[in-house]
């Protein structure tokens, strides 16, 4: 595997270099091995390791890290009982995943409904999102996720005030909704 890399703002520890120190170059980062995705939320980066398990570190103020608590992290730690994980998109505050059962998974903040579990409610931990299975492509935004299915339909949820969950209205949605027309 090669190596993680990092650079820019470091405020929150969101490199998981234990520190909070800027990079104006790229550095390396040894605190995680086995990484094969990252991707990153608005303070904090989240990493998908070999075999499945999800890593964060930074900012948690919404649970995003998915270890139960809402402490942040300088140096990554692993979401609560999730693993078999095979993709994952971080928003802006809040973290979800795909295991290898096609089986959709998400923590952190989701006063919007982007968790797509029915609720407002944020979670601390992974919780499944039981009305959606068959994930192959995930993206996390500010407020929303959009998803698509191994059939080919593209499916979003969450923040919709501008119509951008593209179901014609703008409705926020607490579960998925299919995007017609795709």
């Amino acid at each position: 595997m090669a190596p993680s890399w990092a650079w820019g703002y470091n405020g929150y520890g969101q490199f998981g270099d234990g520190t909070t120190t800027f990079r104006y170059v790229p550095v390396q980062v040894t605190s995680l091995t086995s990484v094969i995705a990252v991707s990153a939320g608005a303070y904090s980066t989240m990493a998908l390791k070999q075999g499945g398990t999800v890593w964060s570190s930074g900012y948690n103020g919404y649970g995003e890290l998915g270890d139960g608590t809402t402490s942040g992290r300088y140096s990554p730690v692993q979401a609560s009982g999730f693993s078999s994980g095979i993709l994952f998109g971080a928003g802006d505050h809040h973290t979800l995943a795909v295991k290898q059962d096609g089986t959709l998974w998400g923590w952190g903040g989701n006063t919007e409904g982007q968790l797509g579990n029915g609720t407002a409610t944020s979670r601390y931990t992974p919780g499944r999102v039981t009305s959606l299975t068959g994930i192959i492509a995930l993206e996390a935004g500010e407020a929303l996720t959009v998803a698509v299915r191994k059939d080919g339909t593209v499916w979003a949820w969450g923040h919709n005030g501008h119509g951008e969950l593209g179901d014609g209205t703008y409705t926020q949605r607490l579960t998925p909704v299919v995007v017609p027309g795709l």
